[in-house]
């Protein structure tokens, strides 16, 4: 029986393991392991994610760079895109190994970090169930929460100024914004839309379930998380209407839906306004399901209205009617019957 060949990709740069002895690091060779093939990714360190991060979110949410005629040429500094690029690339050639029938084993300086992203992708790349609402949510508890993601450390949770400390690192924001490009090239593979990946990077920071809380899975027993808040998934599962892609179909016609690669191509990679800009006036004034939304949400009120009110007169009208056959009964004039009614109950609204 032949062996499978493993493939190790190495998220960080040669030089970092190769340099690493004095620090308890030691170096990766193909020639220790039989079998096998090392390939390191070079993916920038948290550090330059951060920094790339925080220059990239005050760009979109500063109404004077977003009138600017070189706002395009700031964000390209920020360097935020070439980034999400980079990751995508990479998952590309983890999802290819797999297809081509090879182990792949994903490491990085502690396991928690780029190693859990670029498997979450490829594995949202390569199954289907992953890219429906209910099939998301799984894959996020199981490959971040339920692995031990660090998400005290890495969201600054509890500091005052969070994306200034050191140990704050976007990896996942980053993650839901790959998975926003994806469903940009291929909108019909994926049940739910933009609005529901925003959803979610929004809870990650607002506290107010407790699925995000704590570095690990034991300091969450420990702290009885689960006893003491609620989960988020039960409650995005609740309103999924909201969440739904109508562009979702996922037996397309001449189409292998468990064959995608997304392009990593700069060109192809776009702004997640719905997460980065939802609070500018420039994205609402340019957004047009907003408008949209916000009348039909309105008419829909009025309607609503307007059927109480023919409710409302239509029971009025018949107490009328009956009190008027009673008085013509007894001898009584029935139009004198009306004025003992309040309201115009004998007109429509």
């Amino acid at each position: 029986k032949t062996r499978t060949q493993t493939e190790i990709i190495d998220a960080r740069a040669k030089t970092i393991p190769t340099g690493g002895k004095g620090t308890g690091l030691p170096p990766e060779s193909s020639e220790s392991y039989t079998m096998t093939w090392i390939q390191y990714l070079n993916i920038d360190n948290n550090s330059k994610v951060r920094e790339s991060y925080v220059s990239f979110l005050s760009l979109c949410n500063n109404y004077n760079y977003l009138k600017s005629n070189k706002w395009l040429q700031h964000i390209d500094k920020t360097e935020w895109l070439h980034h999400i690029a980079f990751v995508i690339s990479s998952a590309n050639l983890i999802v290819e190994s797999v297809r081509a029938g090879k182990a792949v084993l994903i490491q990085c300086s502690d396991g928690c970090e780029k190693a859990l992203q670029l498997a979450s992708l490829a594995q949202f790349m390569l199954d289907p169930h992953s890219r429906t609402i209910s099939g998301f949510a799984a894959l996020i508890e199981k490959n971040f929460v339920s692995f031990g993601y660090p998400f005290k450390t890495r969201f600054g949770i509890s500091l005052k100024n969070a994306m200034n400390d050191k140990e704050f690192c976007p990896t996942l924001i980053q993650f839901l914004d790959c998975i926003y490009q994806i469903g940009n090239q291929f909108p019909s593979l994926l049940e739910f839309n933009a609005r529901y990946l925003a959803d979610i990077a929004h809870h990650m920071f607002s506290l107010r379930f407790g699925t995000f809380l704590y570095n690990t899975e034991k300091e969450r027993r420990i702290n009885c998380v689960k006893a003491k808040t609620v989960s988020l998934w039960p409650y995005l599962l609740e309103k999924q209407e909201e969440f739904v892609n109508h562009c979702y179909n996922k037996a397309l016609p001449g189409f292998d839906a468990n064959k995608i690669y997304p392009e990593a191509l700069l060109i192809r990679i776009k702004i997640f306004e719905e997460l980065y800009m939802q609070w500018t006036p420039v994205y609402r004034m340019n957004k047009r399901e907003l408008p949209t939304e916000c009348i039909q949400k309105a008419m829909k009120s009025v309607y609503g209205a307007l059927k109480e009110k023919e409710r409302i007169f239509a029971e009025r009208n018949e107490i009328l009617l009956k009190c008027q056959a009673i008085a013509k009964k007894h001898g009584i004039d029935p139009e004198s019957i009306s004025s003992h009614i309040k309201g115009p109950a004998h007109t429509s609204p």
